[in-house]
């Protein structure tokens, strides 16, 4: 662990949700919901506190492209904590 916390912040959470949007056959045809939104963000935030940088991960089933699809989030998507 790099010893240092992270929180995803707004900008981070519209990130997430352009990222789902555009990319994730689930939300093709609806919103995703403020939980949709931080079960996402807490794996990003996951990966930030552990490894320093962040993304997320869309499985080849539920990506548009039917191919995994990994996406990487700035740093100014988070807050320290």
């Amino acid at each position: 662990m790099c010893g240092t916390r992270y929180a995803c912040n707004l900008r981070g959470l519209a990130r997430i949700k352009e990222i789902l949007v555009e990319n994730h056959k689930g939300f093709k045809d609806k919103e995703p919901t403020v939980q949709d939104l931080e079960a996402w963000a807490a794996d990003a935030e996951y990966s930030m506190d552990v490894h320093g940088v962040s993304s997320i991960e869309i499985k080849a089933f539920e990506s548009v492209r039917d191919k995994i699809e990994t996406f990487d989030l700035d740093a100014n998507c988070f807050d320290r904590l």
